[in-house]
């Protein structure tokens, strides 16, 4: 059966785009109109044992199927949640504490799958999605083989290790290659061999250290120089000691320093990662500017800040200084004698609506603050403290 955008399958979900697709498999954003919510469908073989996978392992970093139905044809599809945040891939190049946290908890999920058996075979960014909290999730187990299993390896070709290159069974060993691959990507903005990936390359070269801003530590850079080892001997011995040694290194994370309280009258900003990033590597076309265009450039400059200068000068004279020039010298100012005493002012007394009035307006105000805390501490457990700065401070002042 060919899928086509606006084909409605199961009398239920309209095909709106493909997300993926491959050999055995296709990917489709769709629209479930009985829920009126997006939602992801994935086309499968009738017998996949993946299923058998999502409902042994249960975990919250796993993007788990929430329904299967059947199109009139008679195919197989898994339902997924539509996860809004994108790929983990659009946070590369953040620091690296950052990064360490949005995965850890997809590496217990990986070492979950490793107990019941299984290697996911295909980790990478594009696999690695955020949910709207930017927590992630670890999504499309349509490479995933029992291990021992010698089938054909659907990964890319960045992330599959050495020896599943040259056909060897699935082991744990190429999800922990694939998980050093994805660290280096996202800590120094692109995968190893990027961009002149060859076989060659993969099986015996070895990488360039780890790099990124901040430097991440020596416990770090060594992890993952052992998890892109060429032999699966050397490197870490299973997932849980990955992340153990990963938590490890964000006990050596340097504390952000304290930021002043700021003016009130904040305006808070959403935070830097809610704008997304391109996905692609691109190089830079343009040159910078020659020194004689930076000059021409700053010239022209001071020529706009001396016009607004002279602007702002008459402004000043024509309303502040040339008012006292003409007045009148026979205008007369009235003595106290010539106006009439008046009593003071009394206080007006409150009336009771008026109190009401302001209880209700308490109440409202008392509404909107209840659930700022919670979502501080949200942007908390995605690390605010690495790159919320003066905001952070002034949020929590305003507050």
């Amino acid at each position: 059966m060919m899928l086509a955008a606006g084909q409605v399958v199961a009398a239920r979900y309209e095909l709106e785009r493909p997300l993926a697709a491959g050999p055995d498999a296709a990917i489709w954003l769709a629209r479930d109109q009985r829920d009126a919510r997006a939602a992801v469908l994935r086309f499968r073989e009738p017998r996949d044992d993946v299923a058998d996978l999502t409902s042994v392992v249960r975990h919250p970093a796993l993007l788990a199927p929430i329904a299967s139905d059947r199109t009139g044809e008679g195919r197989t599809f898994d339902v997924f949640e539509y996860l809004d945040g994108g790929e983990i891939g659009r946070l590369r190049g953040r620091p690296w504490s950052l990064l360490v946290r949005r995965l850890l908890p997809v590496v217990e999920a990986l070492a979950q799958i490793h107990d019941a058996g299984w290697v996911h075979g295909d980790v990478k960014s594009a696999n690695v999605l955020l949910d709207a909290d930017g927590l992630a999730r670890l999504a499309d187990f349509g490479s995933a083989r029992r291990t021992g299993e010698t089938a054909a390896a659907g990964a890319s070709p960045y992330s599959i290790s050495p020896e599943r290159l040259d056909g060897a069974p699935a082991a744990p060993a190429d999800d922990i290659y694939a998980l050093g691959v994805l660290l280096y990507e996202l800590v120094s903005g692109h995968p190893p061999f990027y961009p002149n990936l060859t076989p060659e390359r993969v099986r015996d070269e070895v990488p360039a250290p780890l790099g990124g801003r901040p430097s991440p530590p020596e416990a770090l850079r060594a992890l993952v120089a052992r998890c892109l080892a060429k032999a699966p001997a050397d490197r870490p011995a299973s997932m849980r000691e990955v992340h153990a040694e990963l938590a490890r290194c964000l006990t050596l994370e340097t504390p952000v320093e304290p930021v002043a309280a700021a003016t009130p009258g904040f305006t808070p900003r959403p935070p830097p990662d809610a704008a997304p990033i391109r996905a692609q590597w691109q190089r830079s076309t343009t040159t910078a500017p020659s020194a004689h265009e930076l000059r021409r450039e700053g010239f022209r400059r001071g020529l706009l800040v001396s016009a607004a200068l002279l602007a702002l000068a008459g402004f000043a004279f024509t309303f502040f200084v040339l008012p006292d020039l003409v007045t009148s010298p026979t205008s007369t100012v009235a003595t106290t004698s010539d106006v009439a005493p008046q009593a003071p002012a009394a206080v007006p007394t409150p009336k009771p609506e008026d109190l009401a009035k302001l209880a209700e307006l308490k109440r409202e105000a008392d509404e909107k603050r209840a659930p700022l805390p919670e979502r501080l501490r949200r942007l908390e457990q995605r690390d605010v403290g690495s790159w919320g700065g003066p905001s952070l401070a002034q949020a929590r002042a305003a507050l």
